[in-house]
């Protein structure tokens, strides 16, 4: 079997990816999930709280309205804290002899990031109900064969349950 147009996206895939968490560097990459997980999870903490405060106080705005306001609020003052503290950081890191650990870190995040895409892809490859030149390149595929034999078709059910 030959490389063909699907393992070459793949390939493509991680090698983007590779480079992307590279320039981008370890301290920036898990500053960038952990911007989204603390404001998410901000959000979500501190919505009720902020809303019951605006309620009492601001009584011309339907409360519906305030909930979505402080929702946002929340939200972006985490996001743009939190993106703050990650750009300090990533400038400290920059000037330090770590830099070259952090490039090194940002590789592995970013590969950890194409794995993720290309499981994805893979799946929805799998899902689709192909047929033709589509369905020939797929079972053509070393990458998505690779995928069907140790991923897809393992039996889930006889891994222990925690």
């Amino acid at each position: 079997m030959e490389l063909n147009w699907i393992d070459f996206t793949v390939l493509i895939i991680f090698a983007v990816f590779a480079f992307w968490g590279a320039f981008i560097g370890l301290i920036k990459g898990l500053f960038n999930i952990a911007t989204w997980v603390v404001a998410i999870i901000g959000a979500w903490v501190l919505t009720t709280p902020l809303t019951t405060i605006l309620i009492k106080n601001i009584a011309a705005i339907h409360p519906l309205a305030l909930k979505v306001s402080a929702a946002i609020a929340i939200f972006l003052s985490f996001f743009i804290i939190t993106k703050i503290i990650g750009a300090t950081f990533h400038k400290m890191v920059k000037k330090s002899p770590l830099n070259t650990l952090n490039r090194v870190g940002g590789v592995g995040i970013g590969l950890i990031k194409a794995i993720l895409l290309n499981i994805l892809l893979l799946i929805i490859l799998t899902l689709l109900p192909v047929k033709g030149n589509l369905y020939n390149a797929k079972q053509q595929s070393l990458i998505w064969n690779f995928y069907y034999d140790h991923i897809h078709s393992k039996n889930w059910e006889s891994i222990p349950k925690l």
